[in-house]
């Protein structure tokens, strides 16, 4: 994904902007992942999108917390939340208006079924000039509001970014046990 405004916006893609949230991230251009897992209890594979994930630096991910700091003002009593009414989540440069965006929907609609990402995914050029464009994702059980996480190294500079779908555990200040067996089991320290 291309960001060259300084600022990233994960939002419903086929929703008012209003809805998103926007950090501030270096310019540069970043690998989007989502981690996927498998929710089934009775053998039939359920997969479901548990997280998207938006590499923004280049260190060890070493500390899980909120993204907060990187909230982009005027911040929200909030916090880095976002969510969907359409069971979809985008990631794009928060620059990209929503007129762009509506002139883009069919090839959004039809990235999602495209073969060489698989289904429930996309990624659209919004902008062939300035390379702008928008990843789209599934999100875990559909629609909803979602908290947005970030993982630091060891030295406090964020690394990614992590739309947490509550797919996996519930978030982090509902359950903070929980969440800190997870981020040892992952290797990881808890972020204040």
């Amino acid at each position: 994904m291309q960001v060259s405004t300084g600022a990233l916006i994960a939002r419903d893609p086929f929703g008012p902007r209003s809805g998103g949230c926007i950090l501030a991230v270096p310019n540069g251009s970043y690998r989007v992942w989502a981690t996927v897992v498998d929710v089934s209890d009775d053998g039939i594979p359920e997969p479901r999108q548990a997280y998207l994930s938006v590499a923004i630096g280049d260190g060890q991910p070493a500390l899980l917390g909120s993204a907060d700091e990187l909230l982009v003002p005027p911040v929200p009593s909030f916090g880095a939340f976002t969510g969907t009414d359409h069971g979809l989540l985008a990631v794009h440069d928060a620059a990209v208006e929503d007129s762009v965006l509506a002139t883009r929907t069919e090839a959004v609609d039809r990235g999602l079924w495209a073969p060489d990402i698989g289904p429930g995914y996309a990624n659209v050029s919004l902008d062939p000039a300035s390379g702008a464009n928008i990843v789209v994702s599934g999100s875990g059980w559909g629609d909803g509001g979602f908290p947005v996480l970030a993982t630091y190294d060891r030295d406090d500079r964020p690394v990614a970014v992590h739309v947490d779908f509550g797919v996996i555990g519930d978030h982090p200040d509902d359950q903070p046990g929980l969440m800190r067996k997870l981020a040892r089991r992952l290797g990881f320290g808890r972020r204040a």
